[in-house]
């Protein structure tokens, strides 16, 4: 009996000891398990990072934005590295469209984010300069440096929109950078004249 109580019991001990899982090399007990690479890290959920973008901005416009929001030295916490960590935060989340979250936050703040694609982004890259937060600093230099063009192509526009909504001049930069990107600013050009100046030749 003693013997086979004995037997008993180490062979519940050998039992209990293969339902045991082996320790991963280096982990505590207890220690939460390792976090996805997919997930983004704690408080970066996106409509939080559109929010402090949002607010961080403080109702001016892109146009509006001092230069040091779109450059590295001043950051954490600028509206270009916000909109930069947006979308690279769409492409490290497993089934999320960056171009179609970035669409659905122009739509929301057209006056603040920027509508890009793969070509205007492509555009872009070769003017990026050290020290720019992404490509947003481009499209900020480029419409401070051409204001008064875009303010006059703004008023144009709304003229020939009789009374619906205007586009921002951010929106008018991402049309003309869509349409350069894609090869459509000629054709463009000449169906602009064609309308406003029926007979004209396209320049």
């Amino acid at each position: 009996m003693g013997g086979a109580a004995g037997a008993g019991h180490h062979d519940r001990r050998r039992r209990g000891v293969a339902r045991r899982r082996p320790a991963r090399p280096g982990a505590r007990r207890g220690a939460d398990p390792p976090r996805d690479r997919g997930h983004p890290r704690r408080g970066e959920r996106g409509p939080a990072m559109t929010d402090a973008v949002h607010d961080r901005a403080a109702g001016r416009p892109f146009p509006e934005l001092p230069d040091d929001e779109f450059s590295v030295l001043a950051e954490p916490g600028t509206v270009g590295a916000g909109l930069r960590r947006i979308r690279e935060l769409c492409s490290e989340t497993p089934g999320v469209s960056a171009k179609h979250v970035v669409a659905a936050l122009h739509h929301h703040r057209p006056s603040l984010v920027p509508l890009l694609s793969r070509p205007t982004r492509w555009q872009l890259l070769p003017h990026v300069r050290e020290g720019d937060s992404s490509v947003e600093a481009v499209i900020h230099r480029e419409i401070r440096a051409n204001r008064a063009a875009l303010s006059l192509l703004q008023e144009r526009v709304a003229d020939l929109l009789h009374g619906d909504a205007p586009l921002t001049v951010l929106r008018l930069h991402d049309v003309l950078l869509w349409l350069s990107a894609t090869l459509r600013l000629s054709h463009a050009v000449a169906l602009g004249q064609a309308a406003v100046q029926p007979g004209s030749r396209p320049v």
